[in-house]
């Protein structure tokens, strides 16, 4: 989410910069190698998706227990990644 964040910011131009282009990238790239789970040849769903938070310290937060295939993971997921291939940040890195 916070990716799908920076990245809609930068295309309204409500942020700019080196950092934040970077930090799309990393968010990216860090879904596609740690979030994808095979399900089978044809099926993936989403891994490592914390199961809820609610308010606490860094410790609590990062304890919290993760599941494969939650649909709130799955969505955002999917948004960020679609709005990432369509963006120019992702066509530069194509072309």
């Amino acid at each position: 989410m916070v990716g799908y964040g920076i990245l809609t910011a930068l295309e309204l131009k409500l942020v700019k910069g080196e950092k934040y282009e970077n930090a799309i990238q990393l968010a990216y790239n860090g879904l596609r190698k740690h979030s994808i789970h095979k399900l089978s040849d044809k099926y993936i769903t989403t891994q490592n998706v914390c199961t809820g938070t609610c308010i606490g310290d860094k410790k609590y937060y990062l304890s919290r227990p993760v599941k494969k295939g939650k649909s709130f993971g799955l969505a955002m997921f999917i948004r960020f990644g679609s709005t990432y291939e369509k963006s120019r940040f992702f066509q530069s890195k194509i072309n």
